[in-house]
């Protein structure tokens, strides 16, 4: 069997460098009067280095990512081109980005395959996919998937109000971003690490691999490398990437749109093997206050383009109120229609305190009550604490006095009551109609 790879290497590999021969020879008949020994002009030379350089992503010349870059010295050696690997680099991801783009149309012969989306964790994380999760520092985006990994591989049947698909899956835990001394405390915390001493863990099921900064893995040929041997022998596990910027290769800037090609490079080594990519990544200021998934990550847009769901989150009202912890979260993608939930961290974990929509209403609903008059709170207190669940205005003329005269106060119990009606604190129905309901009802709304 090795034998057979071998000889398939060496038979693609001899095809390819033929291919550049080929471009180099096109080019010196083109200019019949030049002498053989003379150099084709550089823009010549880096034509053909671009043209072989896109066979390195068609059909069955395709090579794998590992060797990608040998093939690439080569051809760049055969055409006498003096490069750096990072220069070389950009031109084979130039190359990818213009192979994807010339892709055919289906014919109306084609059975096209479009099986549903799976989710890993409904509505938030898709299976066997990319997600991408942005948030400033300390907002709490790492130890939310930590939670959510130790709550499902416990068997719990959902978190925060959304269920979990089947058994959870091993884990690779790439954490280039944080030392051991806070990757393990917060393993511990949830389950996910045992202590074996003083300062000793030791890091459990289901997480199977981890890199942190004082051992790192990076989007560079070593770390693919690595992560390719591990998701081949580790089918449909999940891969945990804490951050996406520092486990990216050294140079790559993050408002080119090169930005994303190191997370191309891992989708390619993990998408045969089912692999569900989680990325972790930093928001950029205006990124912190929005509502769009989008926008709240950082650097060129081509990096959300690049995945499948995204995830976000970001401070409910931390600059008016330094009290407040509720979080926002929010996503977007190819799955489904966005959702925004509140939650808030404690000492224990992520509590889930509503949507979005239930919070502000509440919101909303808190601004009204503390606008009212001291009548219409009195008024709104008595419905509140009222046994049955409406109240007409002469039971509540029993409760409550505003004038001396009995006329006078039911008036004034109607009309404080028409007023909460006006504000949708409270609905107003006819009564039955028989003698002893003929008044109108009240009903709170809230």
């Amino acid at each position: 069997m090795y034998m057979d790879e071998n000889e398939e290497y060496k038979s693609k590999y001899f095809d390819l460098l033929a291919h550049v021969e080929e471009l180099k020879e096109k080019n010196q008949n083109s200019e019949p009067d030049k002498p053989k020994e003379k150099l084709d002009p550089i823009e010549q030379r880096l034509f053909a280095l671009d043209e072989a350089l896109e066979k390195l992503f068609i059909g069955k010349e395709r090579v794998d990512f590992k060797n990608r870059l040998i093939f690439a010295k080569e051809y760049a050696n055969s055409l006498k081109i003096k490069i750096t690997s990072e220069e070389l680099k950009l031109r084979i991801w130039d190359a990818r980005k213009r192979v994807e783009g010339n892709t055919e149309d289906y014919s109306p012969d084609d059975i096209i395959e479009a099986p549903p989306h799976v989710w890993s964790w409904e509505k938030l994380i898709m299976m066997s996919d990319t997600n991408l999760i942005s948030a400033s520092p300390k907002v709490g985006k790492t130890t939310l998937l930590i939670e959510m990994i130790s709550k499902w591989a416990r068997g719990e049947d959902e978190f925060l109000g959304h269920k979990f698909t089947g058994k959870c899956p091993d884990v690779v835990l790439i954490g280039t971003d944080m030392p051991n001394s806070r990757w393990m405390p917060l393993l511990y915390k949830f389950g996910l690490a045992e202590k074996v001493s003083e300062t000793g863990y030791r890091f459990l099921k289901p997480i199977i691999h981890l890199f942190t900064t004082d051992r790192p893995l990076h989007l560079d040929d070593q770390g693919l490398s690595k992560i390719a041997d591990i998701v081949e022998k580790n089918p449909n596990c999940i891969c945990l990437w804490d951050s996406y910027a520092a486990c990216c290769p050294n140079g790559i800037d993050e408002k080119s749109n090169y930005f994303s090609q190191p997370l191309d490079d891992l989708k390619e080594v993990t998408a045969p093997h089912k692999v569900t990519n989680l990325i972790v990544h930093h928001s950029g200021t205006e990124g912190s206050r929005s509502n769009d998934a989008v926008r709240a990550s950082r650097g060129h847009s081509s990096l959300p383009a690049a995945v499948s769901q995204l995830l976000a989150m970001r401070w409910h009202n931390k600059e008016d109120d330094l009290e407040d912890n509720r979080i926002i979260l929010h996503t977007k993608g190819r799955g489904d229609e966005g959702i925004h939930l509140v939650v808030e961290q404690n000492d224990y974990g992520f509590e889930l305190k509503g949507t979005f929509a239930e919070v502000m209403q509440g919101q909303k609903l808190e601004k009204i009550i503390n606008g009212l008059t001291e009548r219409q709170q009195d008024v709104y207190e008595i419905i509140e604490e009222h046994p049955i669940d409406f109240i007409t205005p002469t039971e509540l003329s029993k409760k409550v006095e505003f004038a001396e005269k009995e006329k006078t106060n039911l008036d004034l119990c109607r009309r404080t009551l028409d007023q909460l009606v006006k504000k949708r604190l409270v609905q107003k129905e006819k009564g039955s109609g028989d003698k002893n309901s003929i008044e109108n009802r009240y009903r709170k709304l809230h």
